[in-house]
C-alpha cells in the first residue's frame, strides 16, 4: 500500500520495484496499468432534497469535476433519536450521459418521522467530500386539513393544505382529482375571471418548507432591546421569498411571546431584538408572514437569551496597580463589575474608548459573573480610556461610574556606570535602574517587581521605587550556579513585564586571597598591589575592600609621632668647662633665616666627662628641610659653624671630609641622605630613616623599590632626564 502523490489530471502508469533500482509495470485486472488522477469533486445541486425513508428514491447529483472512476459512492450520514449516535450507509453511484451522478437512496434504518442527513461523495468510494449536502428523509405523510373545504368555480380561491408530519423537499406536487355531475340534455359549461379560457381551467399554488438556516448571531442581548440579530439563510430560499412577495420584503419574528420584524437582503435577514424578560426565549420566524416556524440550525431549534446590561465597577485597591500599561499592548487586565454573561455563542468584546473617532476592541473572557479578562491592545496615542465590555460582541456597558485604563509610553530604564554587572552566587548584590521615559501619571501605583530571568529558571523579587528620582533598587537573589541572567521589569505588580537589555553574571564567591605584594605602603596610597586569589573569574570589575585593622601597636602612624623629637649635638669649646646659663640652641632653616627657632638646652655628662648639650624640639615647629644648628652659651651671641651646601655635597662626602652636614628635619619616615650623583647613573643613594621605616619594610617582605621623578630646583639641566626611574633598594 502507498499514498499517490501530486500529479497532473489524467491517466498515469503505475511501476513498482523490490530493489529500488528494476522497477516493474503493474497490470490491473480492470484497467490498464494506469491510475487516474481527479480534482476534488463538488456538489452543486441534489434533485430532489428529500425522500421517503422506507422505499428507494433516485437521486440526481450535479457538480464539477465530476469523472466517471467505477468506483462512485454516496455516503448519507445522520443521527439516530434513541441513542443519538451517528449512522452512515452507504450506496453506489453511476455517472450518466449529461455528466450527472444518478443514485438510489438507502432504506434507513431507524425509523423516525423526519430525518436530517448529509450527503457526501467519493468518486473513489475511499475520499469523500469534505463540504456535505443536507438531505431529508421522512416517513409516510398525509394531509390533515384543507383550507377552504369548498370553493366557487368562478371565482379563483387560494387553498392551503396541512401535512403531518412535516417534510423539507425542493419540489412538491399537489395532485387535484375533480368529479361531478352533469346531465346529458344540458351542456356543462366553466369559466373563470380573466383571459383563461373554461377549458384550461387551472389554479396554481406556491409550497414552500422551512426555511434553511446556516447562521444566526448574536444569540444574546440585553432586555432593554436594541440587538441586531442578523440570519443567513438558504439561498434558494431568497428566490422563493422574492417571487411570492416582490414589493415589501419584511419577515415577522417572535421571540418568545413578543413580535418583532425583520429585513430580507439577498440572504440575510436582520432584525432588532425587542425588550425582553431575562431568560431563553425561542426564535420563530413567518416566512410567508403568517406562519411561524420555529428558526433551527442543524436540526436544533435556536433559542436567544436576555441578561440585564452588565455594570463595570472602580478597580479596588488590590488592583489598582494593574490599572496602566505600555502603548505596545500585552497587558492582562481583570475587570470587575456584576451582570457579566458567558453567552451560548460566547462572544465577549473589550472596548478601549478614547473618543467617538477612537476607540479599539479585543477579545475579551467571562471568569465568572464579576470578573471578566483580557490582554489590552496597541494603541497610538499616549493617555486614558474607557474600559467598556460586551457580552454578545455587539451592546457594550455603559455606568455612571467608568472604569478607566492609561496607556503610557513604552518603559525605558536606564544602567549608571557604576552600577555592577556581576555578583556572587549568594545574592545580595544592590542594582539601581532610573526610568528615563514610560511611568504613569499616578506614581503612587507604581508596584515595581523585577524578574530574574535564566533559561531554566525564573525568580521574582520586589523592588523600590523611589518617586522623587524615578530610580529602582533591588538586591539580586541568591543563585544555585553561575550563569547569565537578565533582568524583567514590570510596574504593575508583576501583570506585564517588559525587559531591561541588562545582563549580570553570577560567579561563585571568590575564595580567600592568598598572598599580596607588597604587603605595606604609605597612608597617602597609590601604591599598586598584586593580589594572589587562585580561581577568580575575571568579570572586568574586580573590586577590592579595605577594612581598618584595630590594633594596639601605636608604631604603625609614622606620619604623625605622639612623642617629643630629641636633637643632640656634640660641639667643641675650645678647653672651656664652664657653659654658663642660660644654654639655648638655634636652628636657622638653610633658605629662609628669618624662621629661625631658639631652644633652651641642657649639658649631660656621662662616666667618662663627655659632655652633651640636649635640647628639646617640639614637632611642628620647624618646616621640612636642612636647618643650621648653633649654639649659645650667654643666650646672646650664638656660634658660626661651616656648613656645606646640602644641594651640592653629599652626606656621604662630608663623613670622610670630617665635616658638619646640616640638620634634615623631614615629615616621612625617611630623607634622603645623598642629594646628587652622576647623570650616567651608579651613584650610591643612601637613605636615612628610623626604626619604624626598618619595621615596614620588614613587613612587606623585604622588598623595597625607590621611584626618581625629576624635578627643576636650580637653572637649566644640561641633559635631559627620563620622566620616572623606578630601582630597587638594599
Amino acid at each position: 500500500m502507498c499514498c499517490a502523490p501530486a500529479f497532473p489530471v489524467g491517466y498515469c502508469q503505475v511501476f513498482v520495484s523490490f530493489n529500488d533500482q528494476q522497477y516493474t509495470k503493474c497490470s490491473f485486472p480492470c484497467r490498464q496499468s494506469s491510475f487516474l488522477y481527479f480534482q476534488a469533486p463538488a456538489i452543486s445541486h441534489v434533485s430532489p432534497v428529500c425522500s421517503p425513508s422506507h422505499v428507494g428514491s433516485t437521486v440526481l447529483i450535479r457538480g464539477i469535476e465530476l469523472v466517471d472512476t467505477g468506483t462512485i459512492q454516496l455516503r448519507f450520514t445522520y443521527a439516530d433519536d434513541r441513542d443519538g449516535r451517528h449512522v452512515t450507509q452507504i450506496v453506489p453511484g453511476k455517472l450518466n450521459q449529461d455528466g450527472a451522478i444518478v443514485c438510489q437512496t438507502p432504506v434507513l434504518k431507524v425509523s423516525q418521522s423526519m430525518v436530517y442527513s448529509r450527503l457526501d461523495l467519493s468518486l473513489n468510494g475511499c475520499e469523500y467530500t469534505d463540504v456535505g449536502r443536507p438531505f431529508y428523509f421522512y416517513s409516510q405523510h398525509k394531509l390533515t386539513k384543507v383550507e377552504p373545504s369548498g370553493m366557487a368555480l368562478e371565482l379563483p380561491t387560494s387553498q392551503r393544505l396541512y401535512l403531518s408530519p412535516e417534510i423539507v423537499s425542493d419540489g412538491i406536487q399537489l395532485r387535484l382529482h375533480v368529479s361531478y355531475r352533469m346531465s346529458p340534455s344540458e351542456p356543462v359549461t366553466m369559466s373563470v375571471l380573466g383571459p383563461v379560457d373554461a377549458t384550461q381551467l387551472s389554479v396554481g399554488s406556491q409550497y414552500y418548507f422551512a426555511p434553511v438556516t446556516h447562521r444566526m448571531a448574536p444569540l444574546s442581548g440585553f432586555t432593554t432591546g436594541g440587538t441586531v440579530v442578523t440570519l443567513t439563510i438558504h439561498d434558494s430560499m431568497v428566490a422563493i421569498y422574492c417571487a411570492s412577495v416582490q414589493a415589501n420584503h419584511t419577515i415577522p419574528f417572535m421571540f418568545g411571546n413578543v413580535s418583532a420584524c425583520g429585513n430580507l437582503c439577498d440572504s440575510v435577514i436582520t432584525c432588532v431584538a425587542p425588550p425582553l424578560p431575562a431568560g431563553h426565549h425561542a426564535v420563530h420566524m413567518a416566512f410567508n408572514q403568517q406562519s411561524f416556524q420555529p428558526v433551527q440550525i442543524d436540526g436544533h431549534p435556536v433559542y436567544f437569551e436576555a441578561f440585564p446590561p452588565p455594570q463595570v465597577a472602580p478597580p479596588d485597591a488590590a488592583h489598582a496597580s494593574v490599572q496602566f500599561g505600555p502603548t505596545c499592548g500585552g497587558t492582562p487586565l481583570e475587570i470587575q463589575g456584576h451582570g457579566f454573561v458567558a453567552t451560548s455563542d460566547s462572544v465577549t468584546l473589550v472596548q478601549f474608548w478614547f473618543s467617538h473617532e477612537s476607540n479599539v476592541v479585543v477579545p475579551g473572557t467571562v471568569v465568572n459573573a464579576h470578573v471578566v479578562t483580557c490582554v489590552t491592545p496597541r494603541v497610538d496615542r499616549v493617555g486614558r480610556a474607557v474600559v467598556l465590555v460586551s457580552c454578545n460582541g455587539q451592546q457594550f456597558s455603559d455606568a455612571p461610574h467608568h472604569l478607566t485604563f492609561e496607556f503610557h509610553a513604552p518603559t525605558v530604564v536606564s544602567v549608571s556606570a557604576a552600577c555592577p554587572h556581576s555578583g556572587s552566587l549568594r545574592g545580595g548584590t544592590a542594582i539601581q535602574f532610573h526610568v528615563v521615559s514610560g511611568l504613569p501619571q499616578d506614581l503612587s501605583h507604581v508596584d515595581a517587581v523585577v524578574n530574574v530571568v535564566e533559561r531554566s529558571m525564573i525568580r521574582t523579587i520586589p523592588a523600590a521605587f523611589d518617586r522623587s528620582s524615578r530610580t529602582l533598587s533591588f538586591s539580586t537573589p541568591a543563585w544555585p550556579y553561575p550563569a547569565h541572567v537578565a533582568f524583567d521589569l514590570s510596574l504593575n505588580k508583576g501583570t506585564f513585564f517588559v525587559p531591561t537589555c541588562m545582563s549580570f553574571l553570577y560567579y561563585s564567591p571568590p575564595p580567600p586571597i592568598r598572598g599580596i605584594c607588597p604587603a605595606a605602603g604609605p597612608v597617602g596610597g597609590r601604591t599598586w598591589v598584586e593580589v594572589e586569589c587562585p580561581g577568580v573569574v575575571d568579570t572586568g570589575e574586580v573590586t577590592f575592600k579595605l577594612t581598618p585593622i584595630q590594633s594596639s601597636d601605636e608604631d604603625q602612624d609614622i606620619l604623625q609621632p605622639p612623642v617629643v623629637l630629641v636633637v643632640k649635638a656634640n660641639f667643641r669649646n675650645n678647653g672651656t668647662s664652664d657653659y654658663g646659663a642660660p644654654i639655648q640652641v638655634q636652628f636657622t632653616p638653610w633658605g629662609n633665616p628669618n624662621l629661625a627657632v631658639i631652644v633652651s638646652g641642657s649639658v649631660l655628662c656621662d662616666s667618662n666627662n663627655n659632655k652633651t648639650i640636649e635640647c628639646l624640639l617640639t614637632q611642628g615647629s620647624l618646616e621640612a628641610g636642612y636647618c643650621r644648628v648653633e649654639l649659645s652659651l650667654n643666650g646672646q651671641q650664638f656660634s658660626a659653624t661651616e656648613y656645606p651646601d646640602p644641594r651640592h655635597v653629599s652626606p656621604l662626602h662630608v663623613v670622610f671630609r670630617r665635616l658638619l652636614f646640616p640638620f634634615r628635619v623631614f615629615v616621612p619616615p625617611f630623607f634622603v641622605a645623598t642629594t646628587f650623583g652622576s647623570a650616567g647613573g651608579g651613584s650610591r643613594v643612601l637613605i636615612c630613616g628610623g626604626h619604624k621605616l626598618v619595621k615596614y619594610v620588614t613587613r612587606g617582605d623585604g622588598k623595597c623599590h625607590v621611584q626618581l621623578t625629576p624635578v627643576r630646583l636650580l637653572g637649566q639641566m644640561s641633559a635631559k632626564l627620563p620622566d620616572k626611574v623606578m630601582v630597587a633598594a638594599q
